[in-house]
Parts: C-alpha cells; structure tokens; sequence
C-alpha cells in the first residue's frame, strides 16, 4: 500500500533542509479521489466565497491582487474524505512538532478553485505583526493537468525575491510544503478550472486556537 506523505521520512528532511517540499502521489489515488469529488459537490451546490486578503476588521476582496474563490473548512466537518484529511495532518503535526520544533498547535485550510485567467499575486501566508502560520500545505486535486493547461504555483527565493526557486505543476495527489514565513511565492493563471486544497499549520496562543475552533487536541 503506497505511503501517506505522513509516512515518508523524506517529507521532514526536505522541510528541515530546504524550507519547503515537493511531494507527488502524497495520498492514495483513492482518498485524492474523494476530496476532489467532495470539493466538485460543494462547489457546484454554491458553497465558495471570492477569496479576500487581510486578516479581522482588514480583510477585504481586493480583485487586483487575487481572484480565486474558497470554502474554508471545519475541523470537525463529518464528511468522511474531510474527516480523514484533517486527521492525517493532525497526527503528521506530531512529527513536524518532534522533528522540526515548530509548537504546531492548530491547523486551518479551504477549498480553492481558479477559474481560468484566475491568479494570486506574489506574496507571503505571513500577515503583518502575526507569526502564526508556520507552515503552509496547497495539495493539488487537478486530473490529466499538463503543462500548457498553466496555473503553477512558483516559489521565490527570500533572500532574492526576483529567483525563482521552484516552478510546481498543479497536479493531481501533489503536495507542497513551504516555511509560511519565509518563502514569497504566486499562483500564476491557468488556461482551465484549477482546483486545491489549502492550509496553514500555526503556533498560536491556546485560548485563541480553541476560540476559533482551529485547535489540536
């Protein structure tokens, strides 16, 4: 039975090493399968908002900058493809805890989708005077994706903003994993629907984590 990338010791030392990590195949075909047909459902029956910037009373749509759409997610969602997808990254922050010393503590992602043309300007998960977000995850639920089709995700080098360090093809069952802090990085637009699974893994104060619902337990 093919790993999980919770299982792969490789998923660790490519974080510990580089600061980010590509992983293909990061889940069986089948749970892939199921979260991509889950998001399809959602997404057909109206359940996305126009992604906005900006965190509280800041946060606004800002079209220039962004122009995907979401459905963010409930940690205690009983879909099961859902379920079983916020359990793996709940127990895979046990080792991002033990073998990267991060204090992982909550964890909080949506569905996204670009329509074609769609973008994400370069930026950082970072938001001003919050340090939060630790580690950012985008898994790619994009069948039969090929290169003319567009919309990679491109990480920059921090040190030098205008390198590109990795150029990552949404395909479908890959994953990958950057420091939220460090790395600038876009979505460039693609020619057809894109579809993901985005989150970031936070070290927050306790009482907030629980108030927003986003907690470890």
């Amino acid at each position: 039975m093919r790993k999980t990338f919770a299982e792969r010791s490789e998923t660790l030392d490519q974080l510990a090493i580089d600061g980010y990590a590509v992983i293909p195949d990061a889940l069986p075909p089948a749970q892939t399968e199921a979260l991509l047909q889950e998001w399809r459902r959602r997404y057909a029956e109206g359940a996305s908002t126009p992604a906005q910037i900006g965190k509280g009373h800041q946060k606004h749509e800002a079209q220039t900058i962004r122009s995907d759409r979401i459905h963010w997610l409930d940690p205690s969602d009983p879909q099961p493809a859902v379920a079983a997808w916020f359990e793996l990254v709940r127990s895979w922050s046990r080792a991002v805890n033990q073998g990267l010393y991060l204090s992982i503590n909550a964890f909080e992602c949506h569905f996204a989708v670009y329509e074609a043309g769609a973008f994400y300007q370069k930026h950082r998960d970072r938001f001003q005077n919050d340090n939060g977000r630790r580690l950012s995850l985008v898994f790619f639920l994009n069948k039969d994706w090929q290169s003319q089709d567009g919309g990679e995700l491109v990480i920059y080098d921090p040190e030098d903003e205008d390198r590109i360090l990795k150029i990552v093809s949404p395909a479908f069952g890959t994953l990958v994993l950057f420091d939220s802090q460090r790395f600038p990085h876009e979505v460039r637009a693609p020619k057809r629907q894109r579809l993901s699974l985005t989150g970031w893994l936070k070290s927050i104060p306790a009482h907030e984590a629980a108030l927003n619902g986003t907690g470890f337990l």
